[in-house]
């Protein structure tokens, strides 16, 4: 295990009131990085188990809940929440554009764009966010789904190391926060 301090970028506003853990469970190490308002960021990195991978999904939760934890509880970040990444290739990530007249069925058209996906809609986990007012008067919307099976498993093994999952998102959104 590493750990490692240093000053947090004063303008990271998720949670600003409070501390937050981010967590990147990889396939050889797992990142941990604590940011709270008013102090120094901690970071350390433990070794991910080895197998413990389906595909995209955490097959032995257990297993790297356990490693997690050891750091949790060293670092004493037990019940904190965390945001925690999804690897890119689990998620499918659209940015729609909305017409002008259609803007009040943005869900329907959302759960249309990705119901063309390799799952079935009962087992995706699906969420969107407008961005804003496009040039033609619609509205642009990022929408991102994963299999239900993907995300709970990562949030089961955050869940067994101690902390609270509150914020499950793609690695690309999470490296822009």
């Amino acid at each position: 295990m590493e750990l490692r301090r240093g000053k947090w970028w004063s303008g990271w506003r998720i949670g600003a009131s409070r501390a937050w853990v981010g967590v990147d469970i990889g396939s050889v190490q797992t990142k941990l990085t604590t940011f709270t308002p008013s102090e120094d960021w901690r970071a350390a990195t433990v070794a991910t188990p080895k197998a413990v991978f389906e595909g995209h999904r955490i097959a032995d939760p257990g297993a790297v809940g356990a490693a997690l934890a050891a750091v949790v509880e060293q670092m004493g970040l037990r019940s904190l929440p965390a945001a925690v990444a999804l690897p890119a290739p689990a998620v499918v990530v659209r940015r729609l554009p909305i017409a002008a007249d259609a803007v009040g069925s943005v869900t329907e058209r959302v759960a249309d764009e990705l119901r063309s996906q390799a799952a079935p809609a009962s087992e995706l986990a699906r969420d969107f966010q407008v961005l804003g007012a496009n040039p033609a008067g619609g509205l642009d919307v990022v929408a991102v789904a994963a299999r239900v099976d993907v995300v709970e498993s990562y949030a089961r093994t955050v869940h067994l190391a101690g902390l609270r999952a509150v914020v499950v998102e793609p690695e690309y959104f999470a490296l822009q926060n």
